[in-house]
C-alpha cells in the first residue's frame, strides 16, 4: 500500500504544473536561445576581427563605417587604434595618369552605332552588375538639364523632403541624392546640408566647412569636383549648382591632356554608392548602386571608378551614399518594360534602387524557432529534465568550436586566395628586390635581339639606381583581369595583369595568376641608318640583315650623270627597335672598311659622313 501511495503521490505531483510555470519555462527557453545564439554569432565575428583574413576584417569594418547607424559596431571586436589604422588606410589614394588621347573605354570601342538612337527623353537607363553589387546608370545627353535642388529651405527646421516631393517640386524627370547633411545616429533629418551648396545659380548654403570634396557644374556645364572649395573660388569658377560630400570622395579628374584616376586600393568596404560623372562630350553620368542585401552587398570606392571609366568619364566623384542612395526616374518601369510585380512600394513610386538595406527598415520580426532546454530550479523533483539539457548545452559548444575552426580554415583559404596577393609577391620579388640582370631576364623578349644581357642589364641598373618602385591597380572595367601599373619614381616603368586561371581552392575562390607583363614602350630606344645598299651595318658588334632593312631605294643626285641602265649610289634605311640605350653602331663598305658615321637632324636618322 505504501508503495502505491507513492506512486499515486508522484502522479498527482506531475499534474501541479502551472500556467505561470509553463510560462516561465518557455520565457527560459527564449532566454537561453538568445543567449547561446548570441555566443554564436560574437565567436563567428571574433574569429573574423582577429582571425587569418584582414581583407575580410577590413572590408566588414569599412562597410560598418560607412553607415552612420553602425559605426559603433567594429568598436565591440577591436581595439580604437586598430579601427582608426583601418580608416586611415582606406583613405592613402593612389594615381594614376592616363594621356587623354589613350583613354579609350568601352564607351568608346564602337563609333559605328549611335548610342543615343533609343534614348528616352535624351536619357539612357542601363543597369550594370558586378561581384558584390548591382548598379543604375541614367546618362543625361545635355548636362545645361542638370542642377541642384535643395529639400528645404535650411532655415525653418522643416525635416528634409523625400526625393519624391523634390521631384515633383522642381517638376523633374530623374534625380539622385546629393551632399552630405548632418545625421547623428542614423537619424538625421536632412534639414540642413554640411559645406557650399549651390543651387540654380545662387549660394544656399554655407557653413565654413569648406574642405570637404566638392561637386557642382559651372556656367559652362562642366563638371567641377575638388577636394575643397571656398566661396570666392566657386565665384570665380563660375559655380551654378553643387554639394559638398566629407573628404576623399574625387574618382576622376583631367586637365585636357591627362585623365587621373584616384584609387583607393584599402578601401574595400562595400555600401550602396552614388556617384556622378562627365564624359569629353558633356554627357553627364547619375550612377546609383544596391547595397547591404544578399543579392548586392554593394560596391567599393574602386568599383565605382571601374563603372565611370567603363562609360567613359573624364570627371567623376562620390556623393553621399548609404542608406541616403537614391536614384528616382519618373515611369522608368513603363520606358523600358520592366517586371512592375517585381517591384517594391518605392520602386512603383520612381526609386530605381533597393530602399535602403530592407525594403522597409527597423520593422523586421525576429523569431527563434525549435525547444531549448534548460534547467529546472527543482532538481531533485525533475532531474531528467537536467540531465536532458545538458548533452544539448554540450553539442552546442561542440558545434560552435567546430564551426570557429572551419570558418578560420575558410577565411585562412579566402585571403591565400586573394589576387593582390599574386600581385604583391611578384612586385616584391622582382621590383622591389630585383636589380639589372632580373630586368633584363624578365624582358628578354621584349628587347631587341641585338641587346646582349650584359648590356640590357647595366642598362636597367643604371636605370633604376637610387630610384624607388610604386605599383597601382588600374581601371579594366573586368572582375577578372585585374590590370597593375609599376612606376619608378614618376615614370611608368611597367605594367603586368593579375588574370583567373579558371582553377577553384577547395572551398571554390578562384584562384589568379600572372599574365601580361609589359616594359614601358617609352624606356626603350630606336634608330634608322641610311647608308648606299651595298654597305653593311653592325649593331652591337652584330651585322645586321637585310630584314631591318625596310626595302626603299633612295637614288642620290650622282644618278644624274650615270649612264642610262647603270646605278648610281643607292641608298637603304635600317631600323633597329627597342634597344636598350644608344646602341654601338658602325658600318663597313665593300672593301670592309669602316665608315664614319653622323647624325643629321633634317633627316633624322645617321648618315654616312661622307656622304651628308
Amino acid at each position: 500500500m505504501t508503495k502505491n501511495r507513492n506512486v499515486q503521490k508522484a502522479r498527482t505531483y506531475k499534474k501541479k504544473m502551472t500556467a505561470g510555470c509553463a510560462v516561465g519555462r518557455i520565457f527560459l527557453c527564449i532566454g537561453l536561445a538568445i543567449v547561446l545564439v548570441l555566443y554564436a554569432l560574437f565567436s563567428a565575428v571574433a574569429v573574423v576581427a582577429h582571425g587569418p583574413s584582414s581583407t575580410v576584417r577590413d572590408l566588414l569594418v569599412l562597410s560598418a563605417m560607412q553607415a552612420s547607424a553602425t559605426k559603433w559596431v567594429p568598436g565591440l571586436f577591436l581595439d580604437q587604434a586598430t579601427v582608426e589604422k583601418i580608416v586611415a588606410d582606406s583613405k592613402i589614394v593612389s594615381k594614376d595618369t592616363v594621356p587623354i588621347d589613350d583613354y579609350v573605354t568601352p564607351a568608346d570601342a564602337d563609333k559605328t552605332v549611335d548610342e543615343w538612337e533609343n534614348a528616352i527623353d535624351g536619357m539612357l537607363f542601363e543597369t550594370v552588375s558586378g561581384s558584390t553589387y548591382k548598379a543604375y546608370v541614367l546618362l543625361i545627353q545635355d548636362p545645361s538639364r542638370v542642377f541642384v535642388g535643395i529639400s528645404s529651405d535650411f532655415k525653418s527646421g522643416k525635416q528634409g523632403a523625400k526625393i519624391f516631393d523634390a521631384a515633383k517640386k522642381y517638376n523633374a524627370v530623374a534625380a539622385i541624392n546629393g551632399g552630405e547633411f548632418h545625421d547623428a545616429g542614423g537619424v538625421g533629418t536632412g534639414d540642413n546640408p554640411i559645406g557650399l551648396t549651390f543651387s540654380e545659380g545662387k549660394l544656399v548654403w554655407n557653413d565654413g566647412h569648406n574642405k570637404r570634396t566638392f561637386i557642382g557644374l559651372d556656367t559652362e556645364n562642366r563638371l567641377v569636383v575638388s577636394e575643397g572649395m571656398t566661396p570666392s573660388e566657386a565665384e570665380k569658377l563660375g559655380i551654378r549648382d553643387g554639394v559638398c560630400f566629407q573628404t576623399g570622395n574625387v574618382l576622376i579628374t583631367n586637365d585636357g591632356g591627362e585623365v587621373a584616376l584616384y584609387y583607393a586600393d584599402k578601401n574595400t568596404g562595400t555600401a550602396q554608392r552614388t556617384a556622378i560623372g562627365q564624359r569629353a562630350d558633356g554627357t553627364i553620368i547619375f550612377l546609383a548602386t544596391d547595397g547591404r542585401s544578399a543579392s548586392s552587398l554593394g560596391a567599393t570606392h574602386n568599383d565605382v571608378i571601374d563603372i565611370m571609366v567603363n562609360y567613359g568619364a573624364v570627371t567623376a566623384a562620390m556623393l553621399d551614399g548609404g542608406s541616403s542612395t537614391m536614384m528616382y526616374y519618373e515611369n522608368y518601369f513603363e520606358k523600358y518594360s520592366f517586371d512592375i510585380d517585381k517591384l517594391d512600394q518605392y520602386q512603383k513610386q520612381g526609386l530605381v534602387n533597393k530602399y535602403k538595406a530592407f525594403t522597409t527598415p527597423r520593422k523586421n520580426s525576429y523569431i527563434f524557432h525549435g525547444f531549448w532546454g534548460i534547467i529546472n530550479e527543482d532538481k531533485k523533483k525533475y532531474p531528467y529534465f537536467g540531465l536532458f539539457c545538458l548533452p544539448l548545452r554540450c553539442f552546442f559548444f561542440i558545434f560552435v568550436e567546430v564551426g570557429k575552426f572551419f570558418l578560420r580554415d575558410l577565411l585562412e583559404e579566402y585571403e591565400d586566395s586573394q589576387y593582390k596577393y599574386v600581385a604583391e609577391d611578384f612586385f616584391q620579388s622582382n621590383f622591389l628586390f630585383g636589380d639589372g640582370s632580373t630586368f633584363a631576364q624578365m624582358f628578354e623578349d621584349q628587347i631587341s635581339e641585338f641587346e646582349t644581357q650584359t648590356r640590357a642589364a647595366a642598362y636597367f641598373e643604371e636605370l633604376t639606381s637610387g630610384k624607388d618602385f610604386t605599383m597601382q591597380s588600374v581601371s579594366t572595367g573586368l572582375d577578372d583581369h585585374i590590370q597593375y601599373t609599376v612606376r619608378l619614381g614618376d615614370t611608368r616603368f611597367a605594367s603586368f595583369s593579375i588574370v583567373k586561371t579558371g582553377e577553384k581552392t577547395k572551398h571554390g575562390f578562384d584562384l589568379y595568376t600572372l599574365s601580361d607583363l609589359r616594359l614601358d614602350d617609352a624606356l626603350l630606344t630606336g634608330c634608322s641608318v641610311r647608308v648606299p645598299a651595298q654597305y653593311k651595318v653592325c649593331i652591337n658588334g652584330n651585322t645586321a640583315t637585310k630584314d631591318y632593312c625596310n626595302g626603299d631605294r633612295i637614288e642620290t643626285a650622282s644618278q644624274e650623270f650615270m649612264p642610262d641602265g647603270t646605278d648610281g649610289v643607292i641608298y637603304t634605311t635600317y631600323t633597329f627597335e627597342r634597344l636598350c640605350g644608344e646602341p654601338q653602331l658602325s658600318v663597313k663598305d665593300t672593301a670592309g672598311r669602316e665608315a664614319p658615321l653622323a647624325f643629321e637632324e633634317k633627316r633624322g636618322c645617321l648618315y654616312i659622313r661622307s656622304h651628308l
